[in-house]
């Protein structure tokens, strides 16, 4: 493989990620026009295969990769500003959130903290569902789709290094296609895990290293006439992409290819006048610089927003909140990123710091987690009041997705040898278990509880639940005990 020994600046790439982040911003405050600005995560994930993809495969090609210096790079890049905001979300939610609440913050930092984020929501949330909005670290499920494509990818790159670029280009190319093929017909039957998971989103950061690979070792932009063409073109693609779309579009199915194909030909396109004259303006270039930091700081802002307000905040008020995290990413980049990403330290010592603070932090949550999220911070009654939503919502004893086995504690099969009231059925069973609890016992039965989420009490009859793809098998099991 021959390595590129140009890595020039490009503005033109931060304006790109300008055009991501605000349409990702915008359509999380809900502006009807960017129905479909989610799409700007594609865009994101294009430009990192572009650029991250590239740089490994040139210093695998001139025998100068490190995976120890590799991972301090990521490290010094993702975690400083992602651990400023679980701090503060950490620490907003001692005040804001409820215990139950509290807990589900720590579990997603965490998650976020160690790159499986992407994972912990495909088992928990349609992105896309009311209820998304009220997780303050949804927006990291993408980050973990990112460092799971860096873990591996170097391993790829390291097995083929001593093949030409052709062959590297059809190993990328046919990963690419059955990374796409898998995520065209999951659609049908997983569409969360398609969402979320690196098998079907892999082939959107391989699309753009294949074509960093690709260009490798040119020296010079596409001439006017393509350059134009392709930068026209691009734009066109990408404004389709974040406004044709909404929630009921397959996704990333086939539609996908419009974010993925145009970034590439804006990305191919450097000498435009669309690149030159719009994406190199100092206004995108600047909010592209700082595009991490706001898309990590606005997620939470209008968590909280939501959390806090007593009805669903109008689009004007979010947006209002969009320019207040837009001012935090500013400082964020400033004080932060740039402090820590450029800090001229030893591979070996940036890796020592950034493992001693990721222990401490998981150290921390951890703490929130096991304390059932520090509900000492409330006064009795309102511990109380939660306990009893917890027991309304079925308590310990209503089987969670992926459980095949009753609980048999005590609390739910209590059995004292006396004649016994059982009940079966789902959550919405589960609902009435406390007051039949109260009515067996104070008529001298005993009360036992088979109840299990999503999940009918009739032999041979189950939900089917894409989000969770082995609920179907686990409610059979459980059904038939």
């Amino acid at each position: 493989m021959a390595p590129d020994p140009s890595r020039r600046y490009r503005r033109d790439i931060d304006g790109l990620r300008a055009i991501a982040v605000t349409a990702v911003v915008l359509f999380h405050a809900g502006l009807s026009p960017l129905k479909s600005g989610f799409t700007g995560v594609d865009i994101f994930f294009v430009i990192s295969g572009f650029l991250i993809g590239g740089i490994v495969y040139r210093d695998v090609g001139a025998g100068r990769f490190r995976f120890d210096a590799f991972y301090a790079r990521r490290a010094a890049r993702i975690l400083p500003a992602l651990m400023a905001v679980i701090a503060f979300v950490t620490i907003l939610g001692v005040a804001l959130a409820s215990p139950q609440d509290y807990r589900q913050i720590a579990i997603g930092a965490m998650a976020a903290l160690s790159g499986w984020s992407n994972i912990l929501f495909w088992r928990q949330v349609n992105y896309f569902s009311p209820d998304a909005h009220l997780d303050p670290f949804l927006m990291t499920w993408s980050l973990g789709v990112e460092e799971q494509f860096y873990l591996l990818f170097p391993f790829l790159l390291l097995a083929l290094r001593r093949m030409t670029r052709p062959f590297v280009l059809g190993a990328i190319g046919a990963l690419c296609l059955g990374s796409f093929t898998l995520a065209v017909i999951g659609m049908g039957r997983w569409p969360t895990a398609v969402f979320y998971l690196l098998p079907t989103r892999a082939w959107e950061l391989g699309a753009g290293t294949f074509l960093a690979i690709a260009r490798s070792g040119a020296t010079k932009p596409l001439p006017a006439l393509p350059a134009n063409i392709l930068g026209f073109t691009g734009i066109g693609l990408v404004v389709l992409s974040v406004c044709l779309f909404n929630e009921h579009t397959p996704f990333p199915g086939l539609a996908a290819l419009l974010p993925v194909g145009g970034t590439l030909a804006l990305v191919l396109a450097e000498g435009s006048i669309f690149n030159r004259l719009v994406l190199s303006a100092r206004p995108f270039v600047g909010v592209g610089l700082v595009s991490y930091s706001w898309y990590l700081w606005h997620w939470p802002l209008m968590a909280l927003t939501w959390l806090c307000m007593a009805q669903a905040p109008r689009p004007a008020q979010l947006v209002v909140v969009a320019l207040v995290s837009l001012g935090l990413a500013v400082l964020s980049w400033r004080y932060i990123e740039q402090p820590f990403r450029h800090a001229r330290l030893p591979t070996r010592t940036v890796l020592l710091r950034y493992g001693s603070a990721t222990a401490l932090c998981g150290a921390a949550l951890s703490a929130i987690y096991m304390s059932h999220g520090f509900p000492a911070r409330f006064n009795p009654a309102l511990r109380i009041t939660e306990a009893s939503l917890a027991a309304g919502r079925g308590g310990s004893c209503l089987a969670n997705y992926g459980d095949a086995r009753p609980n048999t504690s005590f609390a739910c099969m209590h059995d004292t040898g006396r004649l016994q009231i059982a009940l079966l059925g789902d959550s919405h069973a589960a609902a009435l278990a406390p007051a039949l609890a109260r009515i067996a016992r104070a008529g001298g039965y005993d009360f036992v509880q088979f109840t299990k989420s999503s999940c009918p009490p009739l032999m041979g009859a189950t939900r089917l639940m894409p989000q969770h793809p082995g609920h179907a098998a686990a409610c059979a099991l459980y059904t038939n005990r």
